[in-house]
């Protein structure tokens, strides 16, 4: 028959799992979060190169705020044909990765054609 101090015993067992489990998913999240901000940057300095490249000027000669202003009238106010809503991290990551594999001969042949998904 059971005793009350095996209960406790089982109890402080499955108190110290916890403990164990809550440390594994915080570590998992700060590996996830900090997955999410390469790729993040990553991104980031794909569209620079991009903006760079059609703009036709070195990075250091792009006044941001005239462009931004300028991206905000083309835009209207109106979301963009570009944007993909609910697009998972994952996935930007895939096309990020596609895009960057293309020779930039090629990426500029495409965006000329129309493609807008580079996968």
């Amino acid at each position: 028959m059971a005793t009350i101090s095996d209960y406790d015993e089982k109890i402080e067992k499955k108190k110290d799992e916890i403990v164990r489990l809550e440390a594994r998913r915080k570590a998992l999240l700060r590996k996830e979060r900090e997955r999410e901000r390469k790729w993040k940057t990553a991104f980031q300095n794909t569209i620079g190169e991009i903006v760079v490249q059609a703009v036709g000027c070195g990075w250091q000669e792009l006044d941001l705020e005239l462009f931004q202003a300028w991206l905000e009238e083309a835009i209207d106010g109106s979301q963009p044909p570009v944007v993909l809503s609910g697009s998972a991290p994952e996935d930007a990551k895939k096309r990020c990765d596609a895009f960057r594999r293309k020779p930039p001969a090629r990426r500029r042949t495409d965006m000329e054609d129309g493609a807008s998904n580079p996968q």
